[in-house]
């Protein structure tokens, strides 16, 4: 009869709940420091069911009228048989008659008469609240046949290091307490209520563990506390470590958060807390970004840790403008960091020796170098197999990726660098040259299977734009040597250049480049021979090719420029253009300097698929490169192949190549 008992209570709850469309009454937790012997918990739910039958009684006199208030039993002999199997000294009741039990008082006039719920509840099951809520004490059945499992496990008052002797007052040692609810097989789970656990002596905490708010472990001088199960804590406001001494994790800790590391009154910036949590971990750790951090120094990480930044993960400087800086070694966690704002010197930096790491940044702006490859830092010479592979956008930094050496043996090597949009680099200080991709020092390291992809790149140089006066390179190499065998591409959108400045700037070889611009430039200094030896530049339109590039009928200084070997341009038709008779019209094309051996101008078949139904049948004669004005001049002569006249009214395009 014993393990039915909870069965019983349950059935009886949740049908009355049903039932009587109560508010259900919380469960209380009693969360005692001094031990609790398990028939606390049985009291608790004796005056739970006592105080669930009272809202059942409330309800049972409000719907029914009650026919007999002299106090008879239910008159159902079968249904007191379930209350008779105890014992008296377990549940004595006012009197004992017979096979059943008379009660008396108010728990004899509950059921008074038959009620909605005797008839859909068996009579044993009443019987048997009846008489466990009657007055006696409940029977001694252990807790866990009560309650399940999980929460006499996580029950505070069973779990409490306070059961086993910890004082929590700051001034004892609490480690060995600690110690002995570790040793306690029937703890599954330590708990640790408000106040400050002085620990020290060396002591690992292997079993998981709830510490309440306000909780705090204080760490003597030399005295390392490890924690090998993932602690959970969830005071935002407040800290759970504290002292001189040492807290390292490792095996099951998984998630570290930087504010564990909060003392109250203990002055600490934003970049002690990163640097604590990052060092502590001596497994394979993430550290938890949550909230904004204002850091006054550089945070270094090791090849142990990864990072997450939530939506609200903010890293902002306030210091020596250096943000993360990641240690030699191999990675092998994710480091996603979340919005990087005001870093002067670098926000990412990658140190000589890193391997094996994955990067990534919601967004970095108002900087000076948003990802940095140092290989100088490390006797290696070498940084391999790094990828950063998102950021959302970079805003008014000045040069997005950095790359610096001081030897031409080292060596940039497998790394890519992938990106969303890089808007206005030069913005924040227009004075000096900015870039899309920077390499500086000594000697340009070697570039070996490495790669930047931007999806776009907009100087925003324009009239009214925030990068306008800015000076800008899609590239630049400011090292004392030639860099060599860089990856080059922008594959959606590469404009907004009306301003000073060039695609190119430096010696390089074995580059390949290819830019897809969004509209044709104005600015025909942007374009100058890339200097070096076995380059590659391709630059295509992202745009209707040649809509926008109209051949003008006289020569005109630093028009709009093409910058593709082969492209279609547009003529207007000023006035009659008679049938049979030629035009000539001019355009600029950044090739038109290669004349001499090799140059081929020519124009393309016609008609273009493209244009097939708005040609008018004017064909191309020749095309010829003029020498002097802007430098970037050519001609071309057309023929009206039209058997009629042509007007303004009629479209004319044609495709041309100009180039090797």
């Amino acid at each position: 009869m014993v393990a039915r008992i909870p069965v019983v209570v349950l059935t009886l709850l949740s049908l009355a709940t049903v039932l009587a469309g109560a508010t259900a009454l919380e469960l209380p937790v009693e969360a005692s420091d001094k031990p609790q012997p398990r028939l606390a918990v049985e009291k608790l739910l004796a005056d739970y069911v006592s105080k669930r039958l009272a809202q059942i009684e409330q309800l049972q006199t409000q719907r029914l009228a009650t026919s007999n208030a002299n106090g008879s039993h239910m008159g159902n002999e079968n249904g007191w048989r379930a209350a008779e199997s105890w014992s008296a000294d377990q549940l004595p009741l006012t009197s004992q008659q017979g096979r059943g039990v008379q009660l008396s008082g108010t728990a004899a006039t509950r059921h008074s008469s038959r009620s909605v719920l005797e008839t859909l509840i068996a009579p044993q099951t009443i019987s048997t609240i009846d008489a466990m809520a009657a007055g006696g004490k409940l029977p001694r059945f252990p807790a866990r046949t009560i309650l399940p499992p999980q929460l006499v496990e996580l029950c505070p008052s069973q779990m409490t290091v306070k059961r086993f002797g910890a004082t929590g007052n700051g001034q004892s040692d609490d480690a060995g307490s600690i110690r002995r609810a570790l040793s306690d097989n029937s703890v599954k789970r330590l708990y640790v209520p408000p106040g400050t656990y002085r620990i020290a002596s060396n002591l690992e905490i292997t079993k998981p563990m709830t510490v309440g708010k306000g909780a705090m472990f204080e760490i003597s001088p030399g005295v390392v506390l490890t924690l090998s199960s993932q602690p959970q804590h969830w005071d935002q406001d407040g800290g759970m470590f504290t002292g001189a001494g040492r807290v390292v994790f490792r095996g099951g800790v998984k998630i570290i958060d930087p504010d564990w590391f909060k003392a109250a009154g203990v002055p600490q910036s934003d970049s002690d807390l990163l640097q604590k949590a990052s060092d502590s971990c001596l497994g394979t750790c993430t550290v938890l970004l949550t909230r904004a951090y204002w850091t006054t120094r550089v945070w270094t990480l090791n090849p142990r840790v990864g990072v997450f930044a939530t939506r609200s993960g903010l890293l902002k400087n306030v210091g020596d403008g250096r943000g993360v800086t990641l240690a030699p070694g191999k990675y092998t966690q994710v480091l996603r960091f979340g919005s990087m704002q005001g870093y002067d010197n670098f926000a990412i930096q990658v140190q000589g020796g890193v391997t094996g790491a994955e990067i990534q940044a919601d967004s970095i702006t108002d900087g000076g170098i948003g990802l940095l490859f140092s290989p100088q830092t490390h006797a290696s010479g070498t940084i391999a197999n790094v990828f950063f592979t998102h950021f959302t956008w970079s805003v008014a930094v000045q040069n997005m990726v950095a790359i610096e050496g001081s030897k031409a043996s080292q060596s940039v090597q497998n790394c890519l660098v992938a990106g969303n949009f890089v808007l206005a680099p030069g913005s924040r200080r227009k004075s000096q040259q900015s870039a899309g991709v920077l390499l500086r020092g000594a000697a340009a390291p070697r570039l070996v299977n490495t790669a930047v992809l931007y999806q776009a790149v907009d100087a925003y140089q324009f009239p009214g734009g925030l990068g306008q006066g800015s000076q800008f390179a899609m590239l630049q190499n400011a090292a004392r040597t030639a860099a060599s065998g860089l990856i080059y591409r922008v594959e959606g959108w590469a404009g907004g250049w009306d301003g000073a400045g060039k695609l190119f700037l430096g010696a390089f070889n074995n580059l390949r480049a290819s830019f897809h611009k969004g509209s044709p430039l104005h600015n025909p200094a942007m374009f100058g021979a890339v200097r070096g030896n076995n380059n590659a530049v391709g630059l295509g339109e992202l745009s209707s090719p040649g809509f926008e590039l109209t051949a003008k009928p006289q020569r005109v200084a630093n028009d709009w420029v093409a910058q593709e070997q082969a492209f279609y341009f547009q003529v207007s038709v000023d006035g009659v253009w008679r049938a049979g008779k030629t035009r000539t019209v001019y355009l600029q094309s950044i090739y038109a300097t290669t004349a001499g051996a090799g140059l081929r101008m020519k124009c393309l078949p016609r008609p273009a698929p493209m244009f097939a139904r708005v040609n008018t049948g004017v064909t191309c004669v020749g095309v010829q490169y003029l020498p002097g004005g802007s430098g970037w001049d050519v001609a071309v002569k057309l023929r009206n192949s039209s058997k009629r006249d042509l007007t303004s009214a009629d479209q004319v395009r044609l495709g041309l190549q100009v180039g090797p």
